[in-house]
């Protein structure tokens, strides 16, 4: 029995390695940030579940955020899930970015008295969106990788015939 709090969890803290300072500006403190994230990621694992399901031809479903039966191996498979869809959708923003379909500030240099602020490059932005493409596909391999590995080694023979059955 696995509770998708806890891969939850383990995402936040072994993926998105935290401390105070950086926390997002959206939240008072990193302990609140980390509950809040931690429920959204547990969200998406439980709602892609299906999409689980359908890789490894198996029929998982969550009861109150636990599934049972959901082994370490099913497990990897939906955090490297995230993860590539979590790269995806940091991509896709920073590229509207880029391209001006999102709202961000428009300057190049911002001077007052000793403080500078100089916004990062279109190049600059284009390369970490590169960066984020990599990490991906990556992800993307590497799901692709235990997919093959969990059907090869996990799957059990549709049928039994001639000496084999005894």
């Amino acid at each position: 029995m696995t509770a998708l709090s806890s891969i939850a969890e383990s995402i936040f803290d072994e993926e998105f390695y935290w401390k105070e300072e950086l926390k997002d500006t959206r939240y008072s403190s990193g302990q609140e940030e980390r509950e809040k994230e931690v429920v959204i990621i547990t969200e998406w694992l439980e709602a892609h579940l299906g999409e689980l399901n359908l890789m490894i031809n198996t029929n998982f479903a969550a009861e109150n955020g636990v599934v049972p039966d959901l082994k370490n191996e099913e497990s990897a498979i939906l955090r490297e899930m995230y993860m590539m869809n979590y790269y995806r959708k940091q991509g896709r923003n920073l590229l509207r970015t880029i391209d001006g379909s999102a709202a961000s500030l428009n300057f190049k240099t911002i001077r007052e008295g000793d403080s500078v602020i100089t916004a990062a490059s279109i190049g600059e932005k284009q390369s970490v969106a590169r960066s984020y493409r990599m990490l991906m596909d990556d992800a993307r391999e590497k799901i692709e990788k235990l997919v093959h590995s969990y059907n090869m080694y996990q799957s059990k023979p549709n049928q039994v015939s001639g000496n084999d059955a005894d």
